[in-house]
């Protein structure tokens, strides 16, 4: 399975940006919704993502694997990102620098057009909506980016492999 690679300083420049959105402080559940928000959007407008790497359906919904477990691990804790109980509180914005106006403007209107919704609420709605979500019977299924409505596959997939292999 193909995917785009993973830019942990974007995504955590971007938990900044969705954090400003919500006053500094978000939930932990809704944050990694609106994560995968951002990314299957850009897939689907763009034919890109904006952090990459590999997508997974989970009991609570999608997500995106390597973002989650860099949330859980404390990736981001010298940044000013922090994990306390179910919330990630942003005390300083020191990797706004990774983030196109684009990137900006689109986690702004995904902030805003879920901005009502808790992160249960936010789970429920796309394990209704994102077809491409499965029910991992307590595990994780992975997503491709085929599974994804409306996303260019096969050029995504294409494009995600060129920058796979300059990477190595």
């Amino acid at each position: 399975m193909t995917y785009f690679p993973y830019n942990a300083q974007v995504a955590g420049a971007l938990v900044e940006e969705l954090a400003h959105h919500a006053g500094g402080s978000i939930d932990k559940l809704k944050l990694v919704k609106l994560m995968y928000l951002v990314d299957r959007t850009a897939l689907i407008e763009e034919g890109y993502p904006v952090i990459g790497g590999k997508y997974c359906s989970m009991p609570y919904g999608p997500v995106i694997s390597e973002f989650l477990d860099d949330l859980n691990n404390g990736k981001w804790e010298e940044d000013g990102i922090g994990v306390r109980e179910n919330a990630v509180c942003v005390t300083s914005r020191k990797l706004g620098d990774y983030l196109s106006d684009w990137i900006r403007e689109l986690a702004g209107r995904i902030y805003e057009q879920y901005r009502t919704l808790d992160g249960v609420q936010l789970m429920k709605l796309l394990r209704r909506e994102c077809r491409e979500w499965k029910y991992p019977d307590g595990s994780s299924v992975p997503i491709s980016l085929s599974d994804i409505p409306g996303c260019a596959a096969k050029e995504a997939e294409a494009f995600a492999a060129e920058l796979n292999a300059m990477s190595k």
